[in-house]
């Protein structure tokens, strides 16, 4: 669950309405279209490997998103230490 907040705070700790709004929407037609392509795949005449292609694009869409939260907070943090370096260089 804190892993959930953090992500709808963003790298500033502050919430985001559109963020949270947006990973509703997402989230929303995500389940959606997984559903029907899952259960009425043959009713729909769908190919037969699309929900296999499916879930390979969901785990491709799942790791990239979680090496882009991982590369914002890396990015950020870099940033505040060299605020820190700035800082301490301009005491001096």
């Amino acid at each position: 669950m804190r892993e959930l907040i953090s992500i709808l705070k963003g790298v500033d700790n502050e919430g985001s309405t559109k963020r949270v709004l947006l990973l509703w929407i997402g989230g929303i037609i995500w389940a959606f279209v997984n559903v029907a392509t899952f259960l009425f795949h043959k009713k729909f005449s769908l190919p037969e490997d699309l929900p296999g292609t499916i879930a390979l694009y969901d785990f491709l869409l799942i790791c990239g998103l979680a090496g882009l939260t991982v590369y914002e907070r890396v990015k950020h943090k870099a940033l505040d230490t060299q605020k820190e370096i700035e800082e301490i260089n301009t005491e001096k």
